[in-house]
């Protein structure tokens, strides 16, 4: 497995200052966040993508997958085709930076349908975006306010194609009440991408859906376990440290969280 991070944890940050980061605390990849206000976006232009490509191969770092922040639909409906096109274009801005692994993001039904019809519209739309381009996985995530793990294993049922998996969130399986072990099982062969965080405890309070994180190993979420079970299913991908900073502002900063999962992961690594 290769340690990677997102920069979701190091808000104000440089693509170079995150860059210099990921080296010096013995990361091989960074999750880019495409968006307005991420590293990078759909309106990059051609000068800044080829400028980050190299800020990462100068150093050795890998862009393990980019963040998208995808249309989904809302409340009042879903334009599938919209969907599709925003997919495509994601896609073709991963091939352009040199990554193969696009992170998206589900959404919910529209409050005049259901579930069923939800996750085939999206699949719909995922299996028409990877004939379009090539080269890319997509990772669903499963998130609070969207779909639970296991919804996002029916989803890959339902697209049925190898580019298409999980993007594996265990806190979030115990922020939305699963049993987090056992979905990993039910759900293992699908997970092309861990990403990892912690919560304090359960019942506590909540922002957005989510139990307050904390470091890596000071929770409750059974991310050893979830691992474990992961790789006994031949998973040896990405797994990304997801330090939730914006939306808890009080906790430690990247200086210190970046080097903790570090060693989180190799103890985990010795006691096995």
């Amino acid at each position: 497995m290769k340690l990677s991070f997102w920069t979701l944890g190091t808000p104000g940050w440089s693509n170079a200052a995150v860059v210099e980061a990921a080296k010096r605390f013995g990361y091989q990849g960074i999750d880019l966040r495409c968006a307005g206000n991420g590293n990078v976006s759909l309106q990059s232009g051609a000068g800044e993508i080829e400028a980050l490509r190299d800020l990462f191969a100068a150093h050795g770092i890998e862009i393990a997958s980019l963040l998208a922040y995808n249309q989904r639909g809302n409340d009042d409906g879903v334009d599938w085709d919209a969907v599709t096109a925003d997919l495509v274009a994601h896609a073709a801005l991963c091939v352009r930076l040199g990554t193969r692994n696009l992170r998206v993001n589900a959404g919910a039904p529209a409050r005049n349908s259901t579930w069923d019809a939800y996750l085939e519209g999206f699949a719909g739309a995922v299996s028409k975006s990877l004939s379009m381009v090539e080269g890319v996985v997509m990772n669903v995530q499963n998130h609070p306010g969207s779909i639970t793990a296991a919804q996002a294993g029916q989803l890959a049922e339902l697209v049925g194609d190898e580019r298409f998996g999980i993007g594996f969130s265990p806190d979030h399986c115990v922020d939305m009440g699963e049993d987090t072990v056992d979905v990993a099982l039910q759900v293992g062969r699908w997970v092309r991408h861990v990403h990892l965080a912690d919560r304090e405890s359960a019942g506590g309070a909540t922002v957005d859906g989510k139990l307050r994180a904390c470091l890596p190993g000071e929770g409750i979420v059974p991310n050893a376990l979830v691992l474990d079970v992961l790789r006994n299913q031949g998973f040896d991908g990405w797994v990304s440290f997801k330090w939730e900073k914006p939306t808890y502002p009080d906790l430690p900063d990247a200086e210190e969280a970046l080097p903790r999962f570090v060693s989180f992961m190799s103890a985990l690594q010795v006691a096995r």
